[in-house]
Formats: C-alpha cells, sequence, structure tokens
C-alpha cells in the first residue's frame, strides 16, 4: 500500500498532539498550572500545523488525471415507487407503476 507510512505517521502525531492537548487543558482546567495554558494553545497550534500538513502531502500525492477524461459517472438509483427491471435498460412508464395506498 503505497503512502501507508506516511499516513501511519500522521495518525501517530495526531494521537500524540491531542493527548499533549488533553493533558495540558487537563491541568490548565483542574491544577491551575499557570503555563499550562499557553502549552494547551500551542499543542492546538501545532494540530491545525499538522491538519493542513496531512492535507498537503494527501494534494500532493493524489495521481493527476493526465488523460483528459471525465470520471466515471454512476448510474442514477430509481425514484421512489419506480421498480427497475434488471438487464432492460428501461424504466417502467409510469402509468404501468403500481400506486401506492391512500388509506
Amino acid at each position: 500500500m503505497r503512502g501507508y507510512t506516511a499516513h501511519l505517521i500522521f495518525h501517530i502525531l495526531a494521537a500524540a498532539i491531542g493527548g499533549a492537548c488533553g493533558l495540558t487543558a487537563a491541568l490548565w482546567r483542574f491544577d491551575t498550572v499557570p503555563t499550562a495554558a499557553t502549552m494547551f494553545f500551542g499543542a492546538l497550534l501545532l494540530g491545525a500545523i499538522l491538519l493542513a500538513l496531512q492535507a498537503l502531502y494527501i494534494r500532493v500525492a493524489r495521481p493527476r488525471d493526465t488523460s483528459g477524461a471525465t470520471p466515471s459517472t454512476r448510474r442514477p438509483r430509481p425514484g421512489p415507487g419506480g421498480t427497475h427491471r434488471p438487464g432492460t435498460g428501461t424504466r417502467p412508464e409510469p402509468s404501468t407503476r403500481p400506486q401506492p395506498d391512500r388509506w
């Protein structure tokens, strides 16, 4: 799997930064450690930077489509109440659709 190592590193760093953010938030809230607020906001900033780096890495690592072809689209799903007959390629006419019971 290509790029799995970088993906794993991003997850490990995100877990470490999240743990540091939670620990410093708890120290700030419950023990009133004066420097904990600064450490909390620093860890929060590091988390935002890591998220931006991960988005940049994903954008750069994505293979580019050089053929110029548009991506394939999915077939539309039949609407409510309509039944699609497999193999026919067409939907039944509105007059032949079963009508829902009103009462």
